[in-house]
């Protein structure tokens, strides 16, 4: 009895974790949310369980990466408001950065740090599971400064 109990409340358990997941996820990223909420309703208990896991590595990544691009950022003398669209080109292996008068600078700079390209990848495959517009070899995402301390975030 208590073995069909448990079946019967794994369902209920990873509805409550997915939503407590997609509600924590909707003030990182809105399309992310969705998309993830989407995952969500189509699939069963263990896939929910899975997406609750990779919603909350994607958010934890989100919010790091975020942190670190604005120190990034604000450190090579962007302003407020100010926004750079980092390019990754799996095929090239090079990484792109375009829209900021530091450019250079900020593309030596990700290139030199192999955590933070490696957060970014991660992040990019995270992010293509639930979003397919999002490629996890060949992305493109726009950072925008914003004053709270984190850099706001957003694929391509």
């Amino acid at each position: 009895m208590n073995a069909l109990f448990g079946l019967a409340a794994a369902p209920k358990a990873a509805n409550i974790a997915v939503n407590g997941a997609s509600n924590a996820l909707g003030a990182f990223s809105r399309p992310f949310g969705q998309f993830f909420q989407a995952a969500v309703e189509e699939g069963d208990a263990s896939a929910s369980a899975a997406s609750a896991a990779a919603a909350n590595e994607a958010a934890s990544l989100h919010e790091r990466i975020s942190r670190q691009l604005q120190e990034l950022l604000t450190s090579l003398g962007a302003e407020p408001d100010e926004e750079a669209a980092i390019r990754f080109d799996e095929i090239t292996g090079e990484i792109n950065v375009d829209g900021h008068h530091s450019a250079p600078a900020i593309e030596a700079a990700l290139r030199n740090d192999a955590q933070l390209m490696a957060d970014l990848q991660r992040l990019a495959k995270l992010q293509s599971e639930f979003d397919p517009s999002v490629s996890p070899t060949d992305w493109e995402l726009e950072a925008r400064v914003t004053e709270n301390g984190g850099a706001q975030l957003r694929w391509r």
